[in-house]
This record gives C-alpha cells, sequence and structure tokens, in this order.
C-alpha cells in the first residue's frame, strides 16, 4: 500500500492568508464593540441583580482556523441568556451573534448600516484594495425571524425587547 508523504501533504496546503487574519481581527473587534455597548446599556440594572459576564468560546471557521471568540453570560431574576458569536462567513453579513434564552434567541447581524433585509451581493472585505474597505459602515442590527427577515437597528430599547423575549415563555 502506497502511503502518502504527510510532510510533503502538509507542505502543499496554503497558510492562513493575511487577509483572513485582518477579517477575523475585524470581526472580534466588533464583537467587543457590541458586548462593550451591551455592558453599557445593562450597566443601569446592576442594582437590581443583572450580570453580564464575558466567557472566552472557541470557533472554527474554513479559512480562519480555530480561534477564541468572547460570548456573554446575562443573569437576572434567576434567568440566563447568551449572547453566542456565531461567526464571520455569514451569507448576506460579516458577522451573527446570537442571543439565546430558554424561550427563545434572536439574530444580531453586522451588516451595511443602509441595509434593511437580507441581499447577497459581493462586497470587499478580505482582501480590500485602497478605497474599498467598508467594515466601518457596517452596524449591528436585529434580524426578525423568516419568512420575511427585516433588520432593525440596534439600540438600548431593541436590546432589552430582544432579552425579555428570549428569557421570557409568555413574551414569546
Amino acid at each position: 500500500m502506497n502511503r502518502p508523504d504527510f510532510r510533503s501533504y502538509i507542505g502543499s496546503q496554503p497558510a492562513k492568508s493575511e487577509d483572513a487574519e485582518s477579517r477575523k481581527q475585524k470581526w472580534l473587534a466588533a464583537l467587543g464593540t457590541l458586548l462593550t455597548q451591551v455592558e453599557a446599556w445593562l450597566r443601569e440594572y446592576e442594582d437590581i441583580g443583572v450580570t453580564c459576564t464575558r466567557v472566552n468560546r472557541w470557533l472554527a471557521e474554513e479559512g480562519l482556523g480555530h480561534y477564541q471568540a468572547t460570548a456573554m453570560r446575562i443573569t437576572f431574576g434567576g434567568r440566563e441568556v447568551w449572547l453566542e458569536p456565531i461567526g464571520t462567513y455569514i451569507v448576506g453579513a460579516c458577522g451573527r451573534v446570537d442571543l439565546n434564552g430558554s424561550a427563545d434567541s434572536q439574530q444580531f447581524l453586522f451588516v451595511p448600516q443602509e441595509a434593511d433585509r437580507p441581499r447577497v451581493a459581493f462586497v470587499p472585505i478580505a482582501g480590500d484594495r485602497p478605497g474599498t474597505h467598508l467594515w466601518d459602515q457596517f452596524v449591528w442590527k436585529l434580524a426578525t425571524k423568516p419568512p420575511k427577515v427585516r433588520y432593525e437597528a440596534l439600540s438600548q430599547e431593541v436590546f432589552e425587547k430582544a432579552l425579555i423575549k428570549v428569557s421570557d415563555e409568555e413574551a414569546v
């Protein structure tokens, strides 16, 4: 039986591109911005028992490999809700974070600021040419449930309503 030369095989595999590493760093920065904003919004409720705890998670994405991203555990009134990073290679978006509770889940997408619904188009993100960098034009938005998905600009009010929806069976 012919055994493949593992050393040759490994040597022939492409290394992770600088573009992929750049995309991962931009995604992690956008995720960090979202989590910091959520902490700021919920800080006013600390006196009534709301806590936010950051926890590292391992993600795996093709082209990026395995990497750590930060999730957030939110607790209040005996309930636990998680903001879980899903990844950056998302159809129609440059990132997704799910808000998961016992009653439901909601999706937050990192999309172009003007987007009001999903649209699939080629948007140069990794390997940007000068003048085509778009990450600074993306924002976090709440995506409504299918079949008619719409995006709602993320605000404290929108986030708090989503938090109630995912944690309260009666609100669903």
